[in-house]
């Protein structure tokens, strides 16, 4: 997999790099590269991925050095459109260190060398595309060796947007369409006109999830382990790891919660399309109704230079995530593959494109879970094989009971699960159960 983003102004894009990492990590995929665009911030949102990469390896030293192994991270193209980064953007620990490497040796950080290497070296219709972002990078490449983006890609998904109309399938007027469009109707046009299979998931076709679930993680202690059946050099590994994981957490939650404030900022100014005034806001993010907002006269008494923090408890829409999560094994238990379909010049592709084509939330919340569960179990407690059934048993596991699933609450000192009641769909619950516990 290769994936291109945009790390930064949106904390979702570090969501997926999170969550590929830690799949990854798992054997789940293969994660080739992270190439990273946009705002002519492509250096910087490069070095945010490389740190980010560092704090899921939980390792303790320079993130400058870290390619995590196998995972490459390159540069991609910086849009024209210039952007202001906010301050917390790039608030996270290692991120300096790895900008000054990247900054001293931005050859070896040509994202489109790096991609065409890839693509020269892998097995034909073996490379899954994931883009979140602006598409110059793909059109780019496809321009320049159509046939072998061609002969090597399988699957390209696309966090976008398409609108049928009487010509046929077109690009719409999503957010990653606009930031390039004219690369956006290339990387289009050439899948539906050469036959390779796209999932194509708009806004319309993600779910609102509570804001509430990076808080939840990004309260989870770090602290040192006490079990005595550790060896000092364990509790210290573990140590270090979970401190990463849960700075990590911290970060996405801080980006998330600073991103909406200055979203209210922009909404007060005006500066948004017209649908994104006041009672979208406090609707979307606030968890208030017209009604509510009406009668506490919310337009009138909540102003730019309000603190808006206190009302912060709705939802988001994790864009990026459920992409992404169109590529996941069991993505068929998760989304409505055959409704999607559309068959253009022989190829089957795949768009959801409306809301009644979106994941239930508590699937996209059970994902987000596990890979958060994972991030702050770390990679000694994961690669401990025997210890968690697989994705498959846990599923089954968790629909004994058609009110409540049963999933396993982690004691993140010890690695031991006990279980307990959280309520979810039917479909998915792939939090590891310990063994010993059935």
């Amino acid at each position: 997999m290769v994936i291109f983003c945009d790390p930064g102004p949106d904390p979702d894009d570090i969501k997926v790099v999170v969550a590929a990492a830690v799949l990854h990590r798992q054997g789940q995929l293969k994660l080739e590269a992270l190439i990273c665009n946009g705002g002519n911030q492509a250096a910087e949102r490069t070095a945010l991925a490389k740190a980010v990469l560092a704090n899921v390896r939980g390792s303790s030293h320079n993130s400058a050095d870290i390619s995590d192994g196998e995972i490459r991270v390159a540069m991609g193209v910086d849009s024209p459109q210039k952007y202001e980064p906010k301050p917390h953007e790039y608030n996270f620990e290692g991120f300096d260190e790895a900008l000054k490497e990247i900054r001293a040796q931005e050859n070896a950080y040509d994202g489109s060398a790096v991609f065409i290497d890839i693509l020269q070296s892998a097995d034909p219709q073996s490379i899954t595309l994931q883009i979140q972002s602006g598409m110059r990078d793909v059109a780019n490449a496809i321009h320049s060796h159509p046939q072998l983006v061609k002969e090597k890609v399988g699957l390209v998904s696309i966090m976008g947007g398409l609108q049928k109309t009487a010509s046929g399938w077109e690009a719409d007027m999503a957010a990653n369409n606009c930031f390039d469009m004219a690369a956006a109707r290339c990387v289009y046009g050439f899948c539906l006109a050469q036959g390779l299979r796209m999932h194509v998931v708009s806004r319309q076709a993600v779910p609102h999830l509570p804001m509430t679930l990076a808080k939840e993680f990004a309260g989870s202690t770090a602290d040192t382990a006490k079990s005595s059946r550790r060896s000092r050099r364990q509790c210290t590994e573990t140590s270090i790891h979970r401190g990463s994981a849960v700075k990590t957490m911290a970060y996405l939650y801080n980006a998330q919660r600073l991103g909406l404030i200055g979203l209210w900022g922009n909404v007060c100014r005006k500066t948004l399309v017209a649908r994104c005034n006041k009672e979208w806001f406090f609707a979307t993010f606030c968890g208030i109704s017209k009604p509510q907002f009406l009668a506490l006269d919310l337009e009138q008494r909540v102003g730019e230079h309000d603190d808006i923090e206190p009302w912060l408890c709705g939802t988001i829409k994790p864009y990026d995530v459920v992409a992404f999560m169109t590529l996941l094994p069991n993505a068929k238990k998760l989304f409505d593959f055959e409704r999607a379909e559309e068959l253009v010049n022989g190829t089957k592709h795949y768009f959801f494109v409306t809301d009644e084509q979106a994941p239930a939330t508590a699937d996209v919340e059970a994902f987000l879970r596990d890979i958060y569960t994972s991030l702050l179990l770390g990679p000694q407690q994961q690669l401990d094989r025997r210890r968690y059934v697989s994705y498959r048993r846990s599923i089954s596991l968790c629909q004994q009971d058609a009110q409540s699933r049963c999933t396993a609450s982690i004691d993140i000192d010890s690695g031991r699960c006990a279980p307990y009641i959280y309520r979810r769909s039917a479909s998915l619950c792939i939090v590891p159960v310990h063994v010993s516990s059935m």
